[in-house]
């Protein structure tokens, strides 16, 4: 959803579609007046035939239903990207207004209202993860602090041996420590293969559900130093677990 946010405020145009038969001039002047306004990027002239390659490209499943009209519905446009310090300025209102009264103009689209929501969305999944993190970041600190427990007690007579031959604190308990780290990070490599099949897997599935807007679904698998710090973090998990339990059941 994030990437998802970025890349539609990234390409936040305006699409301003105009009439079939709008002369060449009045074209012209409707170009050079929206090139004037201080909030435009950069503009682009789509005719009718450039928007149905579009389309077909982008959703092939809906051929047939072109076909069937046995024309092509879409007007030619005009799509404006707006400069980024605009985006979400109350300017870009005032000038879709202004646009709205021009000869030849019959619809304006913009999509700000898409990625607002997309981004409301995205607070609130970010909101249930932090949540759901916190309660498995406990889960993991528990079960591996009593991981550790029943090794310690699994191995009191060797402890007392260690003891009796003159093994010093740390080095007693220097195992259990790398065994709590050990089981952190093996418990991330565990999760980031199997968020790996799910991403795999998971969009085949829902690809065919979505049908034609499949390509709004997409998944992405962890970068390099995503996977890192997920790695850091089962260590560190592993260690201040271990550390707990050493704190509680060995006394040296």
């Amino acid at each position: 959803m994030n990437n998802l946010a970025t890349e539609l405020a990234r390409q936040l145009a305006i699409v301003v579609f105009i009439d079939k038969n709008i002369s060449a001039q009045e074209k012209e002047a409707l170009e050079q007046q929206i090139k004037l306004s201080p909030l435009v990027a950069k503009i682009d002239f789509v005719t009718s035939e450039q928007a149905l390659s579009r389309f077909e490209q982008r959703f092939p499943e809906l051929r047939s239903i072109l076909l069937e009209l046995g024309l092509n519905p879409f007007p030619p446009s005009f799509e404006i990207t707006i400069q980024p310090r605009f985006v979400r300025s109350p300017l870009v209102v005032s000038f879709i207004e202004r646009l709205k009264k021009e000869k030849g103009v019959q619809d304006i689209q913009f999509n700000r209202d898409w990625v607002e929501r997309i981004e409301s969305f995205d607070r609130l999944i970010k909101a249930i993860g932090f949540l759901l993190g916190s309660i498995f970041l406990l889960a993991s600190l528990f079960i591996i602090s009593n991981v550790i427990r029943l090794s310690v007690i699994d191995r009191q007579e060797e402890i007392n041996i260690l003891r009796l031959v003159g093994a010093t604190n740390n080095f007693i308990r220097f195992p259990f420590v790398f065994e709590g780290i050990i089981l952190g990070v093996l418990g991330s490599l565990l999760a980031i293969g199997f968020l790996g099949l799910v991403i795999r897997i998971f969009p085949l599935y829902v690809g065919q559900s979505l049908g034609a807007f499949r390509q709004l679904f997409e998944l992405r698998f962890l970068s390099f130093s995503q996977i890192a710090a997920l790695m850091t973090i089962g260590g560190t998990i592993g260690l201040i677990g271990s550390l707990s339990s050493l704190s509680r059941f060995l006394k040296i």
